[in-house]
């Protein structure tokens, strides 16, 4: 008998190990493509095509080929027809490796080095930055390193506004969410069901009332119903950045911390989330005949009643899309990965 339980508990063990490992290296993959993303986006200004993006996944699998996907990315004929002005230039690579702007400070001091050094002091200089030795290890989940410490160092390097929220850009929401930062639309419920970033929660700040867009009494309850740690950081987004903002500003009164605003918001701003073909989602909801079941799930939507997958009310089916997009595939320069 007591052998029997010792097997069956090693292969529950064995089962369990499986399962975590599978989790462990899905959640790799995922950094990784974001990474790739983000470097197809900042230094070419353009989103990937299927055989750059693939190629680049199967590379960066170390810390040192993440070293070289960057070097390669901004020595690239590509980003160099770009025609950067230093300034531009600094900025970008800046972001390129430390997925931060430069402070103002670091600004003017590269755009003097490189005036007269060139180039390729600011790269050799970023390339050995202690920043991004943590940005690929967070990403590559090598042993040793914190995703929690990885956030923390990101948030200190944001844009603080004067009420003590921070702002960012849809690409850093969608990285910090994809390290485990909660998001939150904070968007009406029809917006939401139209199209929302993937992943995210519907908590309205404003609700709509006969017409017109009333402050949800609620907002700071149906919060602390996903997120009630105070000194834990969340993301809240809106459409165009108006209403994330107030919600960031209620959020401050009430004790959060690290609370994250998407500036640029969902749609119609350049650097939103759906102008920088982001991912999303859409709710399909299975709607009721009968006028009172109607309500309740109207109801239940409001109270985001959502976060109840056993629900027999409120059952979304989602549909996971991007736009669309294809690009000529570039012929791979793989000789700069050996300079």
């Amino acid at each position: 008998m007591r052998r029997l339980f010792l097997v069956l508990f090693l292969l529950l063990f064995a089962l369990f190990s499986l399962y975590a490992e599978g989790d462990f290296v899905n959640k790799r993959e995922d950094n990784i493509k974001v990474f790739v993303d983000r470097l197809y986006r900042v230094v070419l200004d353009r989103a990937p095509d299927e055989g750059g993006e693939m190629f680049w996944i199967n590379y960066i699998q170390t810390p040192l080929n993440a070293k070289e996907a960057v070097k390669f990315f901004v020595n690239s004929e590509e980003f160099r027809d770009r025609n950067l002005s230093n300034e531009e230039f600094v900025k970008e690579v800046f972001l390129a490796f430390t997925q931060t702007l430069p402070s103002e400070e670091e600004l003017k001091e590269w755009v003097s080095r490189i005036d007269k050094e060139g180039r390729e002091v600011l790269i050799d200089s970023l390339e050995e930055n202690e920043y991004f030795d943590i940005l690929v290890n967070s990403l590559l989940n090598d042993e040793g390193i914190s995703q929690k410490e990885y956030i923390e160092k990101i948030i200190e390097k944001l844009e603080k506004d004067k009420k003590g929220f921070y702002n960012v850009d849809a690409y850093k929401a969608y990285m910090l969410q994809n390290l485990g930062v909660k998001f939150f639309d904070v968007r009406t419920r029809e917006e939401y069901e139209k199209s929302h970033p993937i992943h995210s929660i519907n908590v309205p700040v404003y609700n709509n009332e006969y017409g017109r867009r009333v402050l949800n009494e609620e907002f700071i309850k149906d919060i602390e119903n996903f997120e009630d740690n105070r000194t834990d950081p969340l993301i809240v987004m809106c459409a165009h950045g108006h209403r994330s903002k107030t919600a960031a500003e209620i959020l401050i009164e009430n004790g959060y911390k690290n609370v994250i605003n998407v500036k640029e918001g969902f749609s119609d701003n350049p650097g939103s989330w759906e102008k920088l073909s982001l991912p999303v989602e859409k709710l399909v909801i299975n709607n009721p005949v009968v006028s009172d079941v109607n309500n309740s799930v109207n109801q239940a939507i409001e109270n985001n009643i959502s976060k109840d997958n056993n629900s027999s009310i409120y059952k979304p089916q989602v549909d996971t899309s991007t736009p669309d997009i294809n690009y000529t595939i570039p012929a791979l320069n793989l000789s700069l990965l050996n300079k």
